[in-house]
């Protein structure tokens, strides 16, 4: 079967979506009608649509995914907000969804969505508002996590002024066999490590800093990644920081299938903290 075109995929990716989370909504009347659910899991209507990329990327559980739709229904779907208040009590003041609620409301729940560890929060894909009662709280999906699922594209704004996409080189630079050979071991060392969210990091040695930057180009053209680039004066010292900065980095490679270039001689390294920041991403 030919692959779709982009035009193609968009639509059939967005008519993908809105059939999962029309199931989603099933699950939600037929709770707010009393009837027990007995429907079991289903498998993905389309294996090639954004939902099935991110659920392998992040390895969701069925459970998991149908939260994140209950999610993206409320931003998408007017009528979710009113199935989510009836749901609670009729009240019109919980129009969200909740942990509770999804608990109570969708097959195969499991204890392990209220860990910190669990995918849906750790990797951020979305949001608990705070309130005295985790379960109880609403939830929203994040904005980068709902385009990616709409297949619009869109950068993660806590990204923004830190960590910037580099173009492709149209007129790429002829190199030589020396260069071209680290490309080669490049690419077997990374494409070994597919699927598994964790890719070696690579030193490239030398002084010459373009010449480090055209090998890393070349190679993830040769890939199909995207290359992002991290601005020395824009990282900051913080371990909190820092650490939160390196798991959103992290999130958007996983997401992008992208790999990011560090200029370590660009780094003043007499500044408290630098080569630790630098070592978490």
């Amino acid at each position: 079967m030919a692959p779709l075109s982009q035009t193609n995929w968009y639509h059939s990716n967005i008519s993908s979506l809105l059939q999962e989370i029309d199931r989603v909504r099933n699950y939600l009347e037929k709770y707010i009608e009393g009837k027990e659910n007995l429907q079991t899991v289903t498998e993905f209507v389309d294996n090639s649509s954004a939902l099935a990329q991110l659920c392998n990327k992040f390895h969701l559980s069925p459970f998991e995914r149908d939260i994140l739709l209950m999610c993206a229904g409320m931003e998408i779907e007017p009528l979710f907000h009113s199935l989510f208040a009836q749901a609670q009590k009729n009240s019109p003041n919980k129009n969200y969804p909740t942990l509770s609620l999804a608990l109570d409301a969708l097959p195969g729940p499991s204890w392990h969505v209220l860990s910190p560890q669990s995918p849906l929060q750790y990797w951020q894909l979305l949001h608990i508002e705070p309130g005295r009662i985790l379960t109880k709280s609403p939830l929203i999906i994040d904005q980068r996590i709902l385009c990616f699922l709409l297949g619009e594209y869109a950068t993660d704004q806590q990204l923004a002024g830190k960590i910037t996409p580099q173009p492709p080189q149209t007129n790429p630079v002829i190199m030589p066999c020396s260069q071209l050979s680290i490309g080669s071991q490049l690419i077997t060392i990374w494409s070994g490590s597919e699927g598994t969210n964790s890719y070696p990091v690579v030193q490239l040695s030398g002084s010459d800093r373009s010449t480090k930057y055209q090998i890393a180009s070349a190679t993830c053209q040769g890939l199909g990644y995207s290359l992002h680039t991290l601005d020395p004066a824009a990282l900051t010292t913080k371990p909190q920081l820092v650490y939160q900065l390196a798991k959103r980095w992290q999130r958007e490679a996983i997401l992008s299938n992208s790999v990011l270039f560090i200029d370590w001689d660009s780094y003043n390294f007499s500044e408290p903290g630098r080569e630790y920041a630098l070592s978490q991403f």
